[in-house]
């Protein structure tokens, strides 16, 4: 077997072994171990099921909402205290999401927190959503815990935008996952093309002549 043939079929295996190990981690992390429908009216309170995460580090508790027709996004994010929407200067809403959150793990209270504490969030047009975050907390991987979220005030303007509450990794290090995920697949590709560019020279290539049998 040509050389040539032998290095092809090496990295194509490689290559196939390698991506699929990665893949199959990547997608066994929980990034975001919560994400149920949420009610804002006033007094409500929304207790998630237990939940246990597989990622140690920093947990954000958000709130999502989607625009639409009836309620555009301009005014979602003004809504959930966001600010104006960029190239506005100002809302045209007042912010109504007020929230109070406690985390428990096997029924011992490990933290709680107040909306107002936070003003962080974001921003994704393209999808006509936005996020607020409502706490924080830090968790080690293979504990389990409990959220309960409590709206404070009247928030049902917003109810028409599937109000969700979500528990989801920090973004820092999931961005960092999502980008050397686009990087590995780019070298991947170019390793698959090498070897199958390696193929086809060595099947290609005229077949090796002998010496003459002896008589």
């Amino acid at each position: 077997m040509p050389i040539s043939r032998r290095i092809g079929l090496v990295l194509l295996v490689v290559t196939a072994v390698v991506w699929a190990g990665w893949k199959l981690w990547a997608n066994t992390r929980t990034w975001c171990p919560v994400d149920v429908p949420l009610s804002l009216t006033e007094g409500s309170r929304t207790v998630t099921s237990e939940f246990t995460v597989n990622l140690s580090g920093p947990y954000d508790i958000e709130v999502e909402a989607t625009g639409n027709h009836q309620v555009p996004l301009s005014e979602v994010v003004c809504s959930l205290g966001l600010g104006p929407l960029w190239p506005e200067k100002q809302c045209s809403t007042k912010s109504v999401l007020r929230a109070s959150w406690v985390l428990t793990s096997h029924e011992r209270q490990v933290a709680e927190g107040l909306s107002d504490s936070e003003t962080g969030g974001a921003t994704a047009e393209g999808w006509s959503s936005a996020t607020r975050t409502i706490g924080r907390f830090n968790a080690r991987r293979g504990q389990t815990f409990r959220l309960r979220v409590e709206t404070l005030a009247d928030a049902s303007s917003l109810s028409a935008t599937n109000p969700r509450l979500r528990v989801s990794m920090n973004g820092t290090r999931y961005e960092s996952v999502l980008v050397f995920d686009g990087l590995f697949k780019v070298a991947c590709v170019a390793t698959a093309i090498l070897a199958v560019l390696l193929l086809l020279v060595s099947l290609s290539a005229p077949p090796r002549i002998g010496p003459p049998a002896l008589q």
